[in-house]
């Protein structure tokens, strides 16, 4: 309790006497003193509560400044936090108190009984600082320094990031060019191949373009595709034609593979090999890169297999009697295995790859043209531009041109199956 309270009346009124204060009555002094205030009153000066302090308890003197006083801004309010001062004057601290500045005032807080606060009732946008002193049996200490100017405002709440959402859709390629978008896919424009045929679609990693190639090699760049090169036909053999493009796993180049078994690469594509000095039994129909990259299969039209780099042989359907021509291959996401697909339908499983279903011995409107990898299984699509869905996940189908067959066969499908 304050030094002066401890005082009989007698020696209250003897004191207000000696500081030149007769006037003042005990009685007010107390109710200042037990209100917290003393300190703000010029006629209790800092002189006048030490001499009290000293003639009662001369062990006690008042606290020295707290330390590491720093505030939070919110709305309207700053919360506040200090530690103790590091000399507590010889007694307990019993209450702090807290001034505050800013706006053209300056005021104190209402004594404060822990080392944190929250002062409220301030205006937004409005520069503040603050100062905090501590107050035991001797009387109150000196201020702190003051804060640097804090800043009340309404709080800014970020808005809620959603994860990217999945996208799932596939297009179509027509002989001329033509594109076709189904699902969450978008079409970028089709390419103009004049009398040549348009014979793949391979989408950027991204989703948002694609590459069309047509057979005499030259390459279409759509959307965010970028222009790798095209086939310099001088290098072909007579009747050799283009008949895949796959895209690295940056994006920065793509291999364009032949009917003769000829690999060529553009950008950051790496050479693994090919087939082109081999006599083959069939024409090379589908060339595909493994999921690493670093190798590649070519499937002829009579099922036969050839890996080159990484790629491994699972087996092949060369050499056995088939009732249409192979048409496609597709390694499986593991990269251990693989399906082939016929113009009928037909499907073969290899290595890990699981067999999810067929549609040999099934009368088809139109020859199958392609398959691609789709969920964990695969689609096939028809010249007509029929999809045959065997990919394992509900939203596996997002449509088709089978109702509505397109003037120009359907040559080639891909799939789209990115995030964002």
């Amino acid at each position: 309790m304050h030094a002066f309270l401890n005082l009989s009346p007698e020696e209250q009124v003897a004191w207000l006497a000696a500081l030149g204060q007769p006037k003042m009555r005990a009685g007010q002094i107390r109710r200042w003193i037990l209100a917290g205030r003393a300190e703000w009153l010029p006629a209790l000066s800092g002189t006048f509560q030490n001499s009290i302090a000293l003639a009662r308890f001369p062990d006690e003197t008042v606290p020295g400044a707290p330390t590491g006083l720093s505030g939070t801004t919110g709305d309207g309010q700053v919360s506040l936090s200090w530690s103790p001062p590091t000399n507590a004057g010889g007694s307990p601290i019993v209450s702090y108190t807290v001034v505050v500045s800013g706006g053209g005032n300056t005021f104190p807080t209402a004594p404060i009984t822990g080392t944190s606060t929250t002062v409220s009732g301030l205006r937004n946008l409005t520069s503040y600082t603050f100062a905090v002193a501590a107050t035991n049996a001797g009387g109150t200490g000196p201020y702190s320094p003051a804060t640097a100017a804090v800043t009340p405002a309404v709080p800014i709440v970020p808005a809620p990031v959603s994860p990217p959402r999945a996208r799932y859709g596939y297009w179509m390629i027509g002989s001329k060019g033509d594109v076709y978008a189904f699902g969450d896919a978008r079409s970028f424009q089709g390419a103009s191949v004049g009398t040549a045929t348009a014979v793949d679609l391979e989408p950027t990693r991204s989703g948002n373009g694609y590459w069309i190639l047509d057979d005499l090699g030259r390459v279409y760049p759509r959307g965010d595709a970028v222009d790798h090169g095209s086939v310099d036909r001088s290098k072909l053999d007579p009747g050799e034609t283009a008949t895949a493009l796959s895209a690295t796993s940056t994006g920065n180049g793509y291999w364009i593979f032949t009917n003769r078994g000829r690999a060529l690469t553009f950008g950051d594509a790496t050479f693994h090999g090919d087939i082109h000095d081999l006599a083959l039994s069939g024409p090379v129909l589908d060339s595909i890169p493994t999921p690493s990259g670093n190798g590649y299969y070519m499937v002829a039209s009579d099922g036969g297999i050839f890996a080159l780099g990484d790629a491994t042989y699972h087996g092949s359907m060369g050499g056995q009697r088939l009732n249409a021509p192979v048409q496609s291959l597709v390694p499986d996401r593991s990269g251990l295995g693989y399906w082939l697909v016929a113009a009928d339908g037909g499907t073969f499983a290899f290595g890990d790859a699981p067999f999810h279903g067929s549609m040999g011995g099934t009368k088809l409107a139109k020859p199958v043209t392609g398959m691609v990898r789709a969920g964990t299984g695969y689609l096939m699509v028809g010249e007509d531009g029929g999809i045959f869905d065997f990919s394992g996940t509900p939203n596996g189908f997002q449509g088709s041109l089978g109702a509505h067959p397109p003037t120009n066969p359907i040559t080639s499908v891909a799939v789209l199956e990115a995030t964002g």
